[in-house]
């Protein structure tokens, strides 16, 4: 549950984390995916589309915040290791006692004045050594690095949003810092395991009814394109299948 101060930067950042069911947007965008792009279905290609660039954007937004607060424990982990260039921002969060809600709002003033030059020295900043395991280190250094591709433009939407579901910082999944993250390992190890009742299963009422309206049509063309005395079923019943049971 995020502290007052978190919920209002991600209010100002326009970060709608109530509103996104991580296992859901998962499963809708895995199985919008394997629509559009295997199976060819038109109406899944520009829903594909508008999920891809809201995801994106939203955790764009929203990895960027979680960045700057991770960094907040560099100084007192590395000393005199950290770049002049953030001072400012070491400055301001000492100064507010240092607590995630406030160190996200001070990083948006740095990022604003540096630019990418701030998630560049982020990375360096986590490369370093003397992070303590629980803190920091390399595996924020990847999530910063992945960000930095994305708003340099070496990635597109698509590829950016599918690195995010699986990016884990020192103790869990990197989206966890706003986001409730139930049921997303499951969602991703029934998508590497091309398990698709379970994406079936948690993905919203549209996609899943675009999956099934998909699947029911398959079925039925495989029936109607083989001649009726293989499959066992009377010519006039083509959606009846073998078992008697209604495709």
């Amino acid at each position: 549950m995020p502290t007052l101060m978190e919920a209002r930067v991600a209010r100002a950042r326009k970060i709608p984390y109530k509103e996104t069911r991580l296992a859901s947007a998962a499963s809708d965008f895995y199985l919008l995916e394997a629509l559009a792009n295997i199976e060819g279905v038109a109406k899944a290609k520009p829903k594909l589309a508008a999920l891809e660039s809201k995801l994106a954007k939203e955790f764009s937004d929203y990895l960027d915040i979680a960045i700057g607060g991770e960094l907040r424990y560099a100084q007192s982990m590395l000393g005199d290791a950290v770049p002049n260039e953030l001072a400012p921002y070491f400055k301001e969060v000492q100064t507010y006692c240092g607590d995630r809600g406030t160190a996200w709002l001070i990083w948006g003033v740095i990022r604003r004045k540096l630019g990418s030059r701030a998630l560049e020295l982020a990375e360096l900043t986590f490369e370093q050594p003397g992070w303590r395991s629980s803190f920091g280190g390399y595996p924020w250094a990847g999530i910063t690095r992945v960000l930095r591709s994305y708003l340099e433009g070496r990635i597109n939407d698509r590829i950016f949003v599918d690195r995010c579901w699986s990016l884990q910082h020192n103790s869990g999944c990197a989206l966890n810092k706003l986001y409730t993250v139930h049921d997303l390992a499951e969602v991703l190890e029934a998508h590497g395991n091309d398990n698709y009742p379970i994406l079936v299963r948690n993905a919203s009422a549209e996609v899943r009814s675009i999956w099934e309206t998909h699947r029911r049509q398959k079925r039925r063309a495989i029936w109607l394109d083989h001649d009726p005395a293989w499959l066992g079923i009377c010519a006039w019943e083509p959606e009846l299948a073998p078992t008697g049971t209604w495709l």
